[in-house]
C-alpha cells in the first residue's frame, strides 16, 4: 500500500472565533502487472 498526498483542511466559525485544522491522507493499493497473456 502507498499513500496519496496530504490534504490539509481548516474549518472556522466566525462568531465564536474558533477554528479547527484537520488532515487526510488516502490509502492506495499498488498493483504490479507481471505479464499479459493473449488468447
Amino acid at each position: 500500500e502507498s499513500k496519496g498526498p496530504k490534504i490539509r483542511g481548516f474549518t472556522y466559525k466566525n462568531k465564536t472565533n474558533s477554528g479547527r485544522r484537520w488532515g487526510h491522507r488516502q490509502h492506495y493499493t499498488t498493483i504490479e502487472i507481471t505479464g499479459i497473456t493473449r488468447g
